[in-house]
């Protein structure tokens, strides 16, 4: 018996001529082609009729990557970026060495709390903080219309952690959605 196995990658491209630098949902760079799982870019559209950033395609944005239905996921999405909007949280960007990776950054308040190096695709952290990001080949992370910000080697980095986990003394939460929370350290 012979079984055939289909793979389908969606692949949206987006287009967007506005770029608001106060609302953290928008799409950070006038064009932006997004693959990656078809539920993000499914909720995103459905949700905020735009297709996710980058970062935002990371899955353990969503309840550290869990959850019960289409439904609950898309919960799960208006969790997050509520969090992100009460923390006054936006992401900038910037390139890699490495083709299939990107530099995120963290901002708040226009201020750089943290830098990685992620996946183009998925969003998933490769490696986190400035060493880091710098040996990646990235030093400054852009947010559209509102500067470019300076990677250091101490610039601290993000990691998936526990809305409810032990922290150190320099580490913050911030939390996602469900139970999940990016650590700052």
């Amino acid at each position: 018996m012979k079984v055939k196995f289909t793979f389908l990658l969606v692949v949206c491209t987006v287009f967007s001529n506005t770029i608001n630098a106060s609302d953290h949902r928008v799409n950070y760079a006038p064009y932006q082609k997004v693959t990656g799982n078809p539920y993000t870019i499914n909720a995103y559209k459905e949700l905020f009729g735009r297709a996710p950033n980058t970062f935002e395609q990371n899955l353990f944005n969503y309840n550290n990557g869990s959850w019960s239905s289409y439904d609950n996921f898309k919960t799960l999405v208006s969790q997050f970026q509520g969090s992100m909007i009460g923390y006054n949280m936006k992401f900038a960007f910037g390139p890699a060495r490495n083709k299939d990776q990107v530099i995120v950054g963290f901002i708040i308040n226009n201020r750089l709390i943290a830098a990685d190096v992620i996946l183009k695709v998925s969003g998933y952290i490769v490696s986190s903080g400035g060493s880091s990001v710098i040996a990646a080949g990235g030093s400054t992370v852009t947010l559209k219309g509102a500067g470019s910000f300076k990677v250091t080697k101490t610039t601290p980095g993000a990691v998936y952690g526990g809305a409810k986990m032990d922290l150190p003394k320099d580490a913050q939460r911030f939390l996602t959605s469900g139970i999940g929370a990016l650590i700052i350290k």
